[in-house]
């Protein structure tokens, strides 16, 4: 805030642009018209237009006392200044009839030289003339500006350049600014204190980098920066970019000068701007680095953002043909993950055409980085477990936790001889996990499984093409879960306890296969569900009926 003297501050006020007639005369249609009558009398405040009219009763004990106050804002400009001028309007209606007091509350003029804004709180000496408490911008400024009045000033000022110049109303002349804020002092003071890198950014069309310019509060670019981008940076200054690309794209040239790039024999630093000024890469350059093959748009690194685009650009053109090998036979997650480990100096393994070759079987999985690079471990579970390693890879790729699974195998091979297989490599991974280690974790439940199953083996048998199977350790009631996609082995504890009885209903011709778990309680069926918990048909849930009538008559 520019400070002057109090005479320079006396001059400044007396000198101040007066409000038109008209203008007053149009805030004064804000307020309301008041027409007290009888049925001989009628008193009306006024003759004039007004924003509403009320009417009252005319009596002996009228009073006509009635108040309004509101606030308004004049704007007017001229090719040395702008003025926001904010004026208290209180209307009153003594003996029927309007009479106006009209006061200056505040009072800001902008000049290409300073921002003066004149108050109460910047002049105590004018107490009785300027009537507001605070400045503008002040917690109990309210006041209605009309639209088009700072249109209208900015035409006839000397800002009248800058407003032709921005066609597309980047720097938002046109807002209907119902009250002033400090946002719209704040717009006004950065484009006269910036208004030579302004007109250079409308020239560009240049609008996200504009809005950065003028919003002082939450600017992301120094303003002293922009002679240096206008010398080195025409070419991305002109494609609009956003603050974050245009920071990215100085970064990207920073990196191309400093850095031995492969790319350099091929692209100069004006094609460097223009593939970082877009989105995905022109054409053109793809064909010039020969990178037509690839499918680009499958290549992480390069639509992330996360890294140099330059850098990754140069990493993909060093790679190509390593890139081309492993996109054709598939195995995307793993270079997608080398490129990335590449870039930050991580990795583990020496990217060749020979070292490709000879891992294209357990590439075709399409493994992660981490699978490839724990070979070892999977061939150590394949010697002690006999897995298959590349039903193994595959897996571990798609679930994505090695060491998880290496410590489920090991909890699966304790519990059981032969596992079956959708018992090491089961559907739902998080589910068969939480069993089998829980299993693991309670094996002392197997002497009270072992009570459980002498009492229930009566219901051991082969009934109307149907085997009925009693459960004889908990991994049994773990191994059908899994099977049949279901919660079974959280009856462990419920079956050991004779809470409930558990059953496996197989057909007599495959007694290996899992196909229906039947829980029942006082020869009643609780409940019959084959995989994934659906409700077994009517016929079978009558031969379940008919076996258990059946059953309960045999041991009676």
């Amino acid at each position: 805030m520019t400070v002057l003297t109090d005479t320079e501050l006396q001059k400044l006020y007396d000198n101040r642009l007066t409000p038109s007639q008209s203008w007053i005369n149009k805030q004064k249609e804000h307020f309301s018209k008041y027409i007290w009558k009888n049925k001989n009398t009628e008193v009306c405040s006024t003759t004039e237009k007004r924003n509403e009219t009320i009417s009252k009763r005319l009596t002996k004990r009228t009073s006509f006392n009635t108040c309004q106050r509101n606030y308004f804002t004049y704007i007017k400009g001229t090719t040395k200044r702008i003025e926001f001028q904010e004026y208290e309007f209180v209307q009153t209606t003594p003996n029927g009839k309007e009479q106006w007091d009209i006061k200056l509350r505040n009072l800001v003029q902008i000049t290409p030289q300073r921002t003066v804004r004149l108050s109460q709180d910047t002049w105590n000496h004018l107490y009785d003339k300027l009537t507001a408490v605070q400045p503008f911008y002040g917690g109990s400024f309210m006041s209605y500006i009309d639209n088009g009045l700072i249109k209208k000033a900015i035409t006839h000022s000397f800002l009248k350049d800058i407003y032709e110049l921005d066609k597309n109303n980047i720097l938002e002349w046109e807002n209907e600014y119902e009250y002033p804020n400090r946002k719209l002092f704040d717009r006004f003071t950065n484009i006269i204190k910036y208004q030579d890198t302004v007109k250079k950014l409308l020239k560009y069309n240049a609008k996200h980098l504009l809005v950065d310019l003028i919003n002082k509060r939450n600017r992301e670019i120094n303003p002293r920066t922009y002679q240096k981008l206008f010398k080195n940076f025409n070419g991305i200054l002109k494609t609009n970019p956003t603050v974050k690309s245009l920071q990215e794209t100085i970064k990207d040239i920073q990196d191309y000068n400093k850095t031995k790039m492969s790319i350099k024999t091929i692209l100069n630093k004006t094609d460097i701007i223009k593939i970082v000024a877009n989105k995905q890469i022109p054409t053109e350059y793809i064909l010039k680095l020969n990178l037509q093959y690839l499918d680009l748009d499958n290549i992480q690194i390069l639509k992330e953002g996360l890294y140099s685009k330059v850098k990754c650009l140069n990493l993909v053109y060093k790679y190509k043909n390593e890139i081309e090998f492993c996109q054709k036979i598939k195995a995307t997650n793993f270079i997608n993950d080398w490129l990335q480990t590449e870039l930050t100096k991580t990795n583990t393994i020496n990217l060749t055409r020979d070292w490709l070759k000879k891992n294209k079987v357990e590439l075709k999985n399409n493994p992660s980085l981490e699978v490839m690079n724990s070979q070892k471990t999977i061939m150590d579970l394949k010697q002690e477990y006999k897995v298959n390693k590349e039903k193994t890879i595959s897996y571990v790729s798609k679930m994505g936790n090695l060491n998880k699974y290496v410590q489920y195998i090991k909890y699966v091979f304790s519990l059981y001889k032969k596992p079956a297989k959708e018992i090491v490599y089961p559907n739902n991974f998080t589910l068969a996990f939480k069993e089998i280690e829980s299993a693991y974790n309670n094996k002392s439940l197997q002497e009270r499984f072992k009570i459980a199953y002498k009492h229930n083996k009566k219901y051991q048998n082969t009934f109307n093409g149907y085997t009925f199977i009693v459960p004889k350790k908990p991994e049994d009631l773990v191994e059908e879960g899994i099977k049949l996609n279901n919660c079974l082995a959280s009856y462990r504890k419920r079956y050991a306890n004779e809470q409930t009885i558990i059953l496996f209903v197989r057909k007599a011709t495959e007694p290996n296969k899992s196909l229906y778990a039947l829980e029942i309680m006082d020869n009643e069926i609780v409940q019959l569900r084959a995989k994934n918990n659906v409700p077994a048909n009517d016929n079978v849930q009558n031969t379940v009926k008919k076996y258990l009538k059946q059953t309960t008559a045999v041991v009676a």
